[in-house]
C-alpha cells in the first residue's frame, strides 16, 4: 500500500511542476519576459506561455519542446491587440505543443506530430515532413493550407480564405469537417 501511495505522490508532484510564464514586448505592459524566444528557451517541457498582444510583432520563433503558447486571439475585441509572430517553427521535439490565439503573419512550419493549433490567424501553414500524425487545426482563420500525406489530421471549424492543398493518398485518418472555404482554389 505504501509504495503505491508514494508513486501517486511522485506522479502528482511531476504533473504539477509546469510553470506559467508571461511575455510582453511593450515596456508599458511589463511581464516576466520581453522577448518571446528568450521565454521559450527558458521554459521547460510542459510550461505555458501567455503572450500579450501589443500591436508590435514579436520576432520569428522556434519551439523545440512541448509547450502551450497562448496569445490574445486572432481578432481580439478593441482595445486589445493581436499577438503577432511573423514565423513559427515547430521542430521535431515540439510534439504535444498547443498554439492558441496567435496571429502568424508569414509561415507556420510543422516538423512534428501531435500539434494542436486553435483560434489563430494563419497566413501559410507548411508541413515540412510527410506522415505527420495527430495534427489538429480548429477554429482558425487560415489564408493558405498545405500538407502532404499526414497520417492523421483534423481540420475543423476553420475559415480558409486563400486556398491550399491537402494530399491524403497515403493517409489513414484525415478528417476535414465544418470548414468554410472562401478561396479561389482548393485541392484535396
Amino acid at each position: 500500500m505504501k509504495p503505491s501511495l508514494l508513486l501517486a505522490c511522485l506522479l502528482l508532484a511531476t504533473a504539477s511542476s509546469a510553470t506559467v510564464r508571461t511575455v510582453s514586448n511593450a515596456p508599458s505592459q511589463p511581464a516576466q519576459y520581453n522577448d518571446l524566444q528568450t521565454a521559450i528557451n527558458a521554459a521547460s517541457t510542459g510550461d505555458t506561455l501567455y503572450v500579450l498582444g501589443t500591436g508590435t510583432a514579436y520576432p520569428a520563433v522556434t519551439i523545440d519542446k512541448q509547450l502551450t503558447v497562448i496569445g490574445s486571439g486572432y481578432a481580439p475585441p478593441a482595445p486589445a491587440q493581436p499577438t503577432t509572430v511573423p514565423t513559427l517553427y515547430l521542430y521535431p521535439n515540439s510534439g504535444g505543443t498547443r498554439i492558441i490565439g496567435l496571429s502568424i503573419s508569414s509561415y507556420l512550419y510543422l516538423y512534428s506530430s501531435n500539434i494542436t493549433v486553435e483560434r489563430c490567424n494563419l497566413y501559410y501553414i507548411s508541413a515540412q515532413v510527410a506522415g505527420l500524425s495527430n495534427v489538429v487545426f480548429r477554429h482558425n482563420y487560415i489564408y493558405y493550407y498545405g500538407m502532404n500525406n499526414p497520417a492523421s489530421a483534423l481540420v475543423a471549424n476553420n475559415i480558409i480564405h486563400g486556398g491550399g492543398y491537402l494530399q491524403t493518398s497515403n493517409s489513414t485518418s484525415v478528417v476535414i469537417t465544418n470548414n468554410l472555404f472562401m478561396g479561389y482554389y482548393w485541392h484535396a
